[in-house]
């Protein structure tokens, strides 16, 4: 008679197992938490900095947007 073991059932079993263990896991719990918001810090301050280099453009950009926006004003001084 030949033993073996019952592959499906085997892996149910384990895997109930490690779920279960995962989800009472303190140690597991902190380290997720701490990696997500490690993550959400360095998010925040990419955006941060995103925010400050568009403002940089779009002030670089108002002088060209007014002169484009009155031209009556620039052919005068050129004239001038």
């Amino acid at each position: 008679m030949r033993k073996s073991l019952n592959i499906p059932a085997t892996d149910s079993a384990v895997w109930e197992r490690v779920k279960s263990t995962v989800s009472k896991s303190s140690i597991l719990k902190k380290r997720v938490k701490t990696e997500l918001l490690k993550n959400k810090d360095h998010a925040k301050s990419e955006y941060k900095s995103d925010i400050r280099n568009q403002r940089k453009v779009e002030k670089g950009l108002r002088p060209a947007s007014n002169e484009l926006k009155n031209p009556s004003q620039r052919s005068r001084q050129t004239v001038c």
